[in-house]
Parts: C-alpha cells; structure tokens; sequence
C-alpha cells in the first residue's frame, strides 16, 4: 500500500494524481507524444481539408481525374503545354498589336483630317504668274464680239479668244469670206461664221492658254483658244472613256446625224439627229459626253443631253 512521505496511508484520488504525474514524465523523457483524444483528432483533420497545409492538394479526387484527363487530350493531339503557353503569349501579343494598330489608325485619320484641313485652308488662289501656255481651265463666257469673245477666269483673271481660235472648220469658212470678198467675179457668197450663233453669254466652257502677254498691271493680257486640238491635248484614240466629257465640233453633216471632231488624230464620233431639238451647221463648238465606245474605238456616239452634263459634271 502506498503511502505518503510521512508514512500515513495516501488516498485513491492522490494516488491517481501521483500516477498521471509519473507517466508524463515518462513520456518526456523517452521523447514520445501523448496521445490525443479522437474528438480532438477528427476535428484537427476537417480543418486540414478546409485549409490544407503544406504541398496538400484542396481538389476532390473526381477535378483531379478530370484534369488529368484533359491533359492527356491536349498531348494526344499535339497540345503541349509550351504550345498553350505560347499561344497565349501570342493571343496577348495580338492584343497589342491590335491596340497599336487601332491607334495609329486614329492618329493618322487624326492627321490626315488636320492635313485636309490644312490644304483646304491653304488653297493658293490662281494668279497670273501661276498661269503658263497650255493650261487647261474652266471659264464662263462674259462678252461675245464679232470677232472675239470675252472669258471670265477664276479668280478675277479674263481672257480673250479671236475668232480664229474657235475650231479649224470657222477658220477655214472665214478665209473663205475674205478670199471672195477680195475677188469680185464671185457670186455666191460664204456666210460669214456669226460667234453669236454658236455661243452665249454665261456658258462654261473649256479653254487653254495660248499666250500670255505684258508684266505690269493694267497691261496683262491672256490669249485663249477653245480648238479642241489645243483643249484637248494630251488625248489618243485609246484614251477615251465612256462617261467622259469632251469639246468637239460638227465635222460634217450626214443624212442621220454629225460626225464631231474631237481634235484627236484618227478619231471620229458620231452625233444622231433623232434626239435633237435643234439642226447644227459645220464648225458648230458642242459640249459632248461620250455615251459608247466600240470596235477598238472605231465607233463613238455621242449626246449633247445637257441633263447628262450635268449629271456627269456633279
């Protein structure tokens, strides 16, 4: 029986104390653990899964079967993982470069507007020193004369266009004027080319410079022509289009309609009477618009449809 150090018998409570004593110090000495309630245990494992430690996996057997199988899909057809890396690193360079694309897109739109806007703003207007012999321009006829016709030029600038530069067929009929007018004996007379019945005051046509003349102001001159060889310089039978619109003159009159003259070298159209309202004579200036080509360019016709003009012209 155990007894204390006084030698009185101890009682069992003590005794049981005195033997949880011995055995922790037991344990500690040996090394050993003390062992854990199971109810401690269980809960210390549900908080592992909650929050697990170390290199513990917190995916359900089922996600990893999963994404083992997937893994195995991408290397059976030739995925590897460098293959999907690279391709989001591509996916990601696309990106930007898109992004750069777009900007530089906006920047020069950006630039471009204030470039256009610039230019417009910048327009040189047309001066005499600016003009030179065969430009082509756009006048409004201001005065017609017997001989001459007054055209007003952008800008303020006027020219003037002789009788003789009309067309070949008027220069020709006036030397014939002044060739009977000399010889007496003549008795049919060629009338005489009158501008008044080929132009008016206020219609737009096409001219080319032919000389400029004078420095000082109040002594420039600006000598046109309106000859669709000069007018239309530049133009071969390959180069006309249908749609464009060209200065000509009536050649010759024929049973059905004109044969124009466009002042290119082995080219003629033609102009049919069936749409007309009005008879031309030879040496007669039109506007025309091209309304066919064919056969290599060996057969033009022609409109003086003012609607389609004006269409084309817009």
């Amino acid at each position: 029986m155990d007894t204390t150090e006084t030698g009185e018998p101890m009682g069992d409570w003590k005794l049981t104390e005195k033997r949880k004593m011995a055995t922790k110090t037991a344990h500690r000495k040996s090394g050993s653990k003390i062992e854990t309630p199971s109810v401690f245990q269980s809960s210390r494992r549900a908080e592992e899964e909650d929050f697990p430690r170390g290199g513990a996996s917190a995916l359900s057997p089922l996600e990893v079967r999963k994404i083992k199988n997937e893994a195995e899909k991408d290397v059976l057809f030739g995925k590897s993982s460098s293959d999907l890396e690279s391709n989001s690193n591509l996916s990601e360079k696309n990106k930007k470069k898109h992004k750069k694309t777009a900007a530089a897109v906006n920047k020069l739109d950006g630039k471009v507007g204030v470039e256009g806007k610039s230019k417009l703003k910048h327009v040189e207007p047309l001066t005499f020193k600016k003009l030179y012999v065969g430009m082509k321009l756009l006048g409004a006829i201001r005065e017609v004369n017997e001989y001459d016709m007054a055209i007003s030029l952008p800008n303020g600038l006027s020219g003037f266009v002789h009788i003789t530069h009309i067309n070949e067929t008027i220069t020709e009929r006036l030397k014939e004027v002044l060739q009977q007018a000399d010889d007496s004996k003549e008795t049919e007379m060629t009338s005489f080319p009158e501008l008044a019945k080929f132009f008016t005051v206020g219609s737009l046509v096409q001219c080319s410079v032919l000389e400029l003349e004078g420095s000082k102001p109040g002594q420039k001159k600006v000598k046109l022509s309106l000859d669709p060889k000069d007018v239309n310089s530049g133009l071969n039978k390959s180069s006309l289009k249908q749609g464009m619109v060209l200065s000509g003159y009536v050649n010759s009159v024929e049973d059905h309609g004109y044969l124009i003259s466009f002042g290119v070298d082995d080219t003629r159209a033609f102009l049919p009477k069936s749409k007309l309202n009005t008879e031309f004579q030879e040496g007669h200036p039109l506007c025309l618009l091209i309304k066919s080509v064919a056969e290599e360019q060996r057969i033009i016709t022609v409109t003086v449809d003012k609607d389609c003009h004006s269409r084309c012209i817009d």
